[in-house]
């Protein structure tokens, strides 16, 4: 992709920002990348197309811009266009009053159209429109002395507003989240109204494409890499990418049994490999894991155990090998969440919400370079990528499975009594899915051990067991999510089907947190 034609979108920590680039990427195939807001200074209008400042956590107490913010606004060759924090900020380097509103406005809100000329690049269906807020902080009636044209309003107050001057566009509202109504539409508009973006470029070939190239100009042909393959979507299609640019004895996959996967998934994942002739060592310390990790009970505190442990015995099983490179399928959401983005540099506003997914980080005394095709790509573009290479759709379709396993889905300490139990509640809980026919409509589900007992009654005798979580989303982009709303009564007999075939049980619960507030793994 041409760098004049992409989409700079600058991260000031909304939980949203993701989301922009999944739109512009998947439903509008505009090719985006994401920075931090001290990586401004490489944006220029020769090496990009437009530039988004996302919205943000930060309040109007805290507003505060760089040079580099001043001189992308200010610059009419760099299109601009500034969402719920982004349009405070670009209405505060204008020069206009940014206040605490009387009233916040959170959730669908009615928009006002005042300006049906070009500058309102809503292209509204009729005078209102229902958008999503989240904000508290409003932008005052002077940003009109900047030169700037009001084109929306809201409840409370200024909700647009367009600068011709410096080719700025703003909206209050979040036109990256479903529930506003053209919010597609509306992006879709800006890109092609005003800047140099190319429409339609970002397709499923130039994803493989750009997969493809990142491992040939990574790997030479002395090089040789080794995978560390889960079992799901993301490092299947690594495997296939690998099988796909390299030659056959340049790469192998290694995955390490430790114990805590899964029903059947070791037997799953060695019959899909022979199936795509993908070269597999399958490892098995599994007691080493569960004896170092007695009476560990903190997860962050499992999660770096089990990732140091993996490393140990991943070393061990490919060091005949000789490996330059590790790959690992690592994907959008892993890196924001782990906190390890290359544009998380400083004044980054993320937070570490759990450590790497895959193998608890790459210690530098490994002495590997990191190889990860799919670390710019969202879930939806590694499945396209996987149906191009062939994957079968049972893979594709594979709700996520943590690396450390069923560890970080047994509460407090881990045991081998609680992985069984946890397995065989699992179990129970994704074929009712199955059979239901429901697998597909559900992004993410599984049964976790709570670390707590309770009383339960079985043939008029008082027993006390374990409580088991079910655990349903339903999600674009793994960034938030949705619960699934089962029918009660399917429920019921599910839970019951549970304790009645697993006798340590005593309660089972389903979890109604959406994402955020709660994070999709309980841990």
């Amino acid at each position: 992709m041409e760098m004049s034609s992409r989409i700079v979108i600058v991260d000031y920590g909304s939980q949203y920002t993701f989301l922009i680039g999944r739109r512009l990427r998947s439903e509008i195939g505009v090719w985006c990348e994401i920075i931090s807001p001290s990586q401004l200074h490489s944006v220029k209008a020769e090496n990009t197309g437009g530039v988004i400042f996302s919205g943000g956590p930060k309040s109007v107490g805290a507003l505060s811009f760089r040079a580099e913010e001043r001189r992308v606004i200010e610059d009419p060759d760099l299109p601009v266009l500034g969402v719920c924090y982004g349009m405070q900020l670009i209405a505060t380097v204008l020069g206009a009053t940014v206040q605490k509103g009387s009233q916040g406005e959170f959730g669908p809100t009615k928009i006002l159209n005042l300006n049906g000329e070009k500058e309102m690049i809503l292209k509204l269906n009729g005078e209102k429109e229902i958008v999503w807020m989240s904000h508290h902080d409003v932008v005052q009636e002077d940003i009109k002395e900047t030169g700037a044209v009001v084109t929306a309003t809201s409840p409370a107050g200024v909700a647009a507003f367009y600068h011709p001057r410096s080719e700025c566009t703003a909206v209050q509202w979040h036109p990256e989240v479903k529930h506003t109504v053209n919010g597609t539409q509306f992006l879709w508009s800006w890109i092609q109204d005003k800047t140099k973006a190319q429409l339609g470029r970002w397709d499923g070939q130039a994803r493989l494409e750009r997969c493809m190239d990142i491992i040939r100009e990574t790997i030479t042909d002395d090089d040789r890499v080794v995978l560390g393959l889960s079992g799901g979507v993301d490092s299947m299609v690594t495997a296939a990418l690998l099988n796909k640019a390299l030659k056959p004895d340049q790469w192998m996959a290694v995955y390490v049994d430790h114990g805590m996967m899964r029903d059947h998934e070791t037997e799953e994942v060695q019959e899909t490999c022979k199936a795509l002739d993908i070269p597999l060592k399958v490892v098995n310390p599994s007691e080493d894991f569960l004896i170092h990790l007695k009476q560990i009970r903190e997860s962050e505190h499992k999660r770096r155990l089990i990732g140091t442990l993996f490393i140990q015995a991943f070393s061990s099983a490919t060091s005949e090998f000789k490996p330059t490179h590790l790959a690992q399928g690592t994907i959008y959401p892993d890196v924001v969440e782990s906190a390890k983005a290359d544009n998380s540099g400083k004044g980054s506003t993320q937070h570490i919400i759990k450590s790497h997914h895959n193998v608890g980080g790459l210690p530098k005394e490994l002495g590997l370079e990191l190889l990860e095709p799919l670390k710019w790509l969202f879930k939806d573009e590694v499945r396209d990528i996987g149906r191009q290479l062939g994957l079968p759709a049972k893979v594709i379709g594979r709700h996520p499975f943590p690396g450390p396993g069923l560890a970080v889905r047994c509460l407090g300490e881990v045991t081998e009594q609680k992985v069984s139990i946890v397995q065989r509640a699992d179990k129970i809980f994704l074929d009712a899915i199955r059979e239901a026919g429901l697998y597909d409509e559900i992004s993410q589900a599984y049964a976790a051990l709570l670390d707590c007992k309770a009383v339960g009654v079985v043939g008029d005798q008082r027993r006390e067991g374990w409580i088991v979580c079910l655990r349903a989303v339903c999600t674009e982009d793994f960034m938030t999510a949705n619960i699934y709303p089962f029918d009660m009564r399917w429920l019921e007999e599910v839970g019951a089907t549970i304790i009645n075939r697993c006798s340590e049980i005593a309660r089972v619960m389903y979890d109604v947190s959406s994402k955020p507030p709660g994070t999709i793994e309980l841990e």
